[in-house]
């Protein structure tokens, strides 16, 4: 772990983790259009984080919170475009402890249950933080009706118990 001094250290508030921030914003909310260029800003924001301090850290996790909210075109199946989902997710999972409580949220969240590859992307990056807090809500999932949910919160809280020990 870093210490707590050492981030209160780092250049916080910085205009260009806001300029990524309001960048990542208005690719995301293009309805899937810009998809590629958000994903790109998400890549830059990844790099930035470990030089954030506290504030920047929250702001840039907020954004990446913001892009499960954006609506997507659904096929056949009611399943959205989740090109941008992943890799809000997958961003996060650099992003200990701020991403947990995120993860928490969209987690089983009604608007994205249906898509069990980001469902399983967020369970399993909530293991791998090992934080406490997703113990619970992890062992609730082995009992979810499908298959791969199960798994994955298997395999989440295998990660959440060697911490532990």
């Amino acid at each position: 772990r870093m210490s707590m001094q050492f981030l209160r250290d780092r250049a916080d508030g910085r205009p260009e983790v806001k300029t990524l921030c309001e960048q990542l914003g208005g690719h995301a909310g293009k309805r899937g259009k810009e998809d590629s260029e958000a994903i790109s800003v998400i890549d830059k924001l990844v790099q930035e984080f470990a030089n954030c301090g506290p504030k920047d850290r929250a702001a840039i996790v907020k954004q990446l919170d913001k892009c499960f909210t954006e609506k997507r075109q659904e096929d056949k199946d009611g399943l959205r475009e989740n090109k941008l989902f992943l890799a809000a997710a997958t961003a996060l999972g650099e992003m200990k402890p701020e991403c947990v409580p995120v993860y928490l949220k969209w987690i089983g969240e009604k608007s994205h249950k249906k898509d069990i590859a980001l469902q399983r992307l967020l369970i399993l990056k909530l293991g791998k933080t090992k934080d406490e807090a997703g113990r619970k809500p992890l062992i609730n999932l082995l009992n979810d009706e499908k298959a791969k949910i199960q798994a994955a919160a298997a395999d989440a809280l295998g990660e959440v118990g060697e911490a532990s020990q």
